[in-house]
């Protein structure tokens, strides 16, 4: 598994290195754009107006509201929501609900003892 420091470089890789796909929407053999999990099934596309017309299919395939899991971004039918910090969240699973709660709820613990330690350097000033 290879990391880049930013999107240019991974193109440029992929461009160097001749990573190619079957891309899932236009049916041709390009360079990876990138893949997108479609009901938990990994996707490969060359471009992003690939992504977007597959997105659109998909959902009309499926004929109802998809939703993007807040936790795993994958695209698929609805079937758990939340209510986190006053907003309405939308998973894919009873697991990633839990994941993106206690995440959730360990980023506003650590802010809070961020928050509380900055109080007591300032007040010692």
């Amino acid at each position: 598994v290879y990391q880049f420091c930013s999107k240019t470089c991974c193109d440029d890789y992929k461009k160097l290195h001749c990573i190619v796909t079957f891309c899932e929407y236009c049916q041709e053999e390009k360079t990876l754009h990138e893949t997108v999990k479609f009901s938990g099934v990994k996707k490969p596309f060359c471009s992003e107006g690939c992504k977007l017309l597959y997105k659109q299919d998909f959902i009309k395939r499926l004929g109802l509201k998809c939703v993007s899991c807040n936790h795993c971004s994958q695209l698929c039918k609805k079937a758990v929501t939340r209510q986190l910090g006053g907003m309405t969240r939308d998973f894919c699973s009873e697991a990633c609900a839990k994941k993106f709660h206690d995440w959730y709820h360990k980023s506003i613990y650590d802010l809070n003892n961020e928050m509380s330690s900055l109080k007591y350097v300032s007040s010692m000033f």
